[in-house]
């Protein structure tokens, strides 16, 4: 029997059909097993945020529901596309390794993600020694201070981004106005946000995004009238704009919420409070006060604030909470019960006490450093001395210290400096010899 030989054109075909099939196999296991939803691996600050992203093969509509962290966290999911960013309500624990998994969509299997690991958080602040125009970082539990950024001009204020990723600051300019400036957490990137020429921009504020902050700006307009407005800048973009466009709404001091759903500042003209959504539309409102000071209780839904008024021989000024849900206002202390002057406000994290300095009208000129509970019912003395002012003041992320400036009136020699007070000991240790406006970066 003859060997029959074989077709080289089947012989062909049937090696190209084999190869092809192999390759389907090939992509449909190596899918099979690709995670839909990848979860980020760096360290990230104690605000967040918690970024995830996911295929198309993703179930989209339930992602969020069997997305699991553990241990618990308060917060709220954003969905953008192609990813689901988490913003905790309370800041995150430096101390703790957190889990993040997914519930299979049969609710019958859990597939882990990844681990999360927060970074400890850091001080900022400005050394009296090195002079103006430079801001240091350095651990809490450590005397390692780091030069961050140096600038040409003073500086006036800075706040750092929620998701620690940088600073933004105002800073003096050779015209005599100041401009915005962000640097990164590293300081290896400074640049100048928004070149304000004359003007002066100040007060930068940031959205819990991380992407936007607000800020006010002064400037002559016509016939030499100063306008102060709030101004909005977008990151992502660089554009800057007037937050609302009526021209005849003034604005100082803007704080945004901890939802980043309102935006509250001053109104010098008008004396008060407005409070709009964080597009500059819909509905505001307005709290009639004398006082620029307030500050966004943690949850958003209360703004604690100060207005004066006069008896029949002395000014006396009342703190009040306004509830945005219902539009009213309590009064925390009893109606003109003592004459105080009270300082800025500054919530602790869990929203059971209110930090500020505060004296009596008629007293010395010092300050005492207290906390109260929003009911104005409990009270605690931090700091007091007649010869001493406390400044730049706020809670340490855990609840359980409390970071300030403290200077001594009427002294020339001596210098500010940064101190730390732990709630459960009393104890008082020196953070900077001379050093002043601490802020925590993230």
């Amino acid at each position: 029997m003859k060997n029959q030989k074989t077709n080289p054109f089947i012989l062909a075909t049937g090696l190209v059909i084999c190869l092809i099939t192999a390759v389907v196999l090939w992509n449909y296991v190596d899918q099979s097993h690709q995670k839909q939803i990848i979860c980020q691996q760096d360290a990230i600050g104690i605000w967040g945020p918690v970024t995830l992203s996911f295929t198309e093969t993703a179930n989209k509509a339930s992602i969020e529901t069997r997305i699991k962290i553990e241990p618990e966290v308060d917060g709220t999911w954003k969905r953008a596309e192609g990813s689901l960013t988490f913003l905790p309500s309370r800041p995150l624990n430096d101390l703790i390794i957190y889990h993040i998994s997914v519930d299979g969509e049969d609710q019958n299997s859990r597939e882990p993600l990844c681990e999360l690991k927060v970074r400890k958080p850091k001080i900022l602040y400005q050394s009296v020694l090195m002079g103006q125009g430079k801001i240091f970082i350095r651990d809490p539990d450590e005397d390692n201070p780091i030069l961050l950024v140096q600038f040409d001009g003073s500086i006036l204020d800075y706040q750092a981004a929620w998701d620690g990723s940088g600073v933004a600051a105002s800073v003096k300019n050779k015209t005599g106005g100041s401009d915005i400036w962000t640097v990164s957490r590293d300081g290896k990137t400074k640049k100048i946000l928004v070149v304000c020429g004359k003007d002066e921009c100040d007060t930068p504020a940031w959205f819990p995004d991380s992407r936007r902050i607000v800020f006010s700006r002064r400037g002559k307009i016509k016939n030499n009238e100063i306008s102060t407005r709030i101004w909005l800048v977008d990151l992502m973009t660089g554009q800057a704009q007037p937050l609302m466009a009526d021209k005849t709404i003034s604005g100082i001091n803007p704080q945004i919420s901890p939802d980043g759903q309102n935006i509250a500042f001053y109104d010098p003209g008008r004396q008060g409070i407005w409070i709009i959504r964080e597009s500059g539309r819909g509905e505001m409102q307005f709290l009639q006060t004398n006082t620029a000071m307030f500050a966004w209780s943690p949850d958003s839904k209360d703004l604690l604030y100060f207005n004066g008024g006069t008896d029949l021989t002395n000014y006396l000024m009342n703190i009040y909470l306004y509830h945005l849900d219902n539009q009213k206002a309590d009064i925390l202390l009893n109606e003109y019960k003592e004459q105080f002057e009270f300082g800025k406000p500054v919530w602790s994290v869990d929203g059971k006490w209110i930090l500020m300095n505060i004296r009596y009208a008629q007293g010395s000129p010092g300050r005492k450093l207290i906390i109260l509970s929003p009911d104005g019912a409990q009270s605690r003395i931090i700091a007091d001395k007649q010869v001493e002012i406390y400044s730049s003041y706020l809670w340490n992320p855990d609840g359980q210290s409390i970071i300030y400036q403290k200077m001594e009136w009427g002294s020339s020699t001596v210098k500010p400096m940064i101190l730390e007070k732990d709630l459960t000991s009393d104890a008082v240790k020196v953070l900077v010899e001379e050093g002043s406006m601490p802020e925590w970066l993230p």
